[in-house]
């Protein structure tokens, strides 16, 4: 399991006015797509991310984070492209 820091959950500015983190999303397993419940699966580690920790009394909804290289957006986009989620979003804040 990953650990992230303070710097890494930091909302930077731009991500503030976002509304979102610029780290971590948030992704919801299919029913029936099986992942590891503590680890990355094969389309999460095509796209750089890292496990954060798993939901189950969400639906097993998974925090995930990025390497910090690439736009939490587009990394949203190429994750529910895989058709394995029923949805992937960033982590907005409240």
């Amino acid at each position: 399991m990953a650990r992230l820091g303070a710097a890494d959950l930091e909302v930077t500015t731009d991500k503030a006015h976002a509304g979102h983190r610029a780290r971590t999303l948030l992704a919801k397993p299919r029913a029936g797509v099986v992942l590891p419940p503590d680890a990355v699966s094969a389309a999460e580690r095509d796209a750089r991310l890292t496990f954060v920790r798993s939901h189950p009394r969400l639906g097993g909804i998974r925090t995930l984070a990025t390497d910090g290289t690439a736009d939490v957006l587009e990394v949203v986009k190429r994750l529910a492209a895989t058709g394995a989620y029923d949805y992937v979003e960033p982590d907005y804040l409240r």
